[in-house]
């Protein structure tokens, strides 16, 4: 297990993602500021709703963000190894920007099962909400 450097996940994942801070800012709903300060290491507090559309925005489970969660180094392995094929529309998807995948995303959502589905809502809405 270890422990991951929040900042380095953001910025990495959005540089990944081809996001400027400011492209980044207005799909979380912050200012490129802030983040900028989370990019720094300079994260006091972040709203379930930021956290959310983080993840949301980089793709990314909210355990790669949240303080004081740790996750195995390596994931694990999949129960079957993935075509050639396979791996090359993974790695053309990772490539692609990020609004090139958010097609794609939208595209294929009526074909994932429904325990993966990513509505963003049933896991992420802020109490209250």
């Amino acid at each position: 297990m270890t422990n991951i450097d929040i900042k380095a996940v953001i910025k990495n994942h959005r540089n990944r993602a081809g996001l400027t801070m400011k492209e980044l800012a207005d799909l979380v709903g912050v200012s490129e500021a802030t983040v900028s300060r989370w990019e720094s290491g300079n994260i006091a507090t972040m709203k379930h709703s930021q956290i959310a559309n983080l993840c949301k925005a980089l793709h990314i489970s909210p355990a790669l963000i949240v303080p004081g969660i740790d996750y195995p180094a390596e994931p694990s392995a999949p129960d079957q190894e993935l075509s050639d094929h396979d791996k090359n529309m993974v790695a053309a998807y990772n490539a692609a920007p990020a609004s090139t995948q958010r097609i794609v995303d939208v595209a294929l959502e009526p074909f994932m099962p429904k325990e993966h589905s990513d509505d963003g809502k049933a896991d992420f809405e802020e109490e209250g909400a």
